[in-house]
């Protein structure tokens, strides 16, 4: 015998976890500035600069996985910073140094993402087949 609520279904367990996922998403695309500003001009500058020179559409697959990538480590960023905060509004050197960890993954995935903009922009101009390099 069951005591207390009856149990959910696994699809309606299921739907609770996507919603909460959609929270998730939308507080972090409201609050973090990087997914606000940055990844936005970022996108579209790669995207401008992807036609004007023709990349082709493992490019485009990869810009695609980079912003996947970006989008990732800044959700992680902010749940590290949100959990921090949560634990005290005291500064604390080690809370400090767990978000500037978390920061510097973000910073990193931004970097990645100008530093293959150049290459894929340099190949392109250059026609090199740096893909023919892959297998």
């Amino acid at each position: 015998m069951q005591h207390g609520r009856p149990r959910k279904t696994f699809f309606a367990r299921l739907g609770a976890m996507f919603l909460d996922s959609f929270d998730g998403a939308r507080y972090v695309f409201s609050s973090s500035q990087t997914l606000k500003t940055y990844l936005p001009i970022f996108a579209a500058f790669f995207v401008i600069v992807g036609i004007v020179v023709g990349f082709r559409p493992i490019e485009w697959v990869i810009f695609a996985l980079l912003a996947r990538h970006i989008i990732s480590s800044e959700s992680l960023n902010s749940s590290i910073e949100e959990t921090n905060d949560a634990v005290t509004t005291n500064y604390d050197e080690r809370i400090k140094r767990s978000k500037d960890i978390a920061s510097w993954s973000v910073f990193i995935h931004n970097i990645t993402g100008i530093l293959v903009l150049i290459f894929f922009t340099i190949c392109r101009i250059i026609d090199f087949p740096w893909w023919e390099y892959l297998l």
